[in-house]
């Protein structure tokens, strides 16, 4: 069996930019393919802790939902 052929792993995150020393990870997916195995996969979800900018948001249709507090 040569390497295409055989169990292979992908991995996959959306970020708040471009700037690898700014930017904050909002999804990650890990999904393991091939092998003649089903195809396994997890995603994770993140609040980034900063608002997603519209450019990026653009990009991968996430934004943080605004939290209302009620008193």
């Amino acid at each position: 069996m040569t390497w295409h052929e055989e169990r292979l792993a992908a991995f996959d995150i959306e970020t708040t930019g471009v700037d690898y020393e700014t930017a904050r990870i909002v999804t990650a997916c890990v999904a393991k393919v091939g092998g003649g195995e089903p195809t396994e996969s997890s995603s994770w979800l993140v609040y980034p802790g900063v608002e997603i900018p519209e450019e990026a948001a653009a990009v991968h249709g996430l934004a943080p939902q605004r939290r209302v507090m009620s008193m």
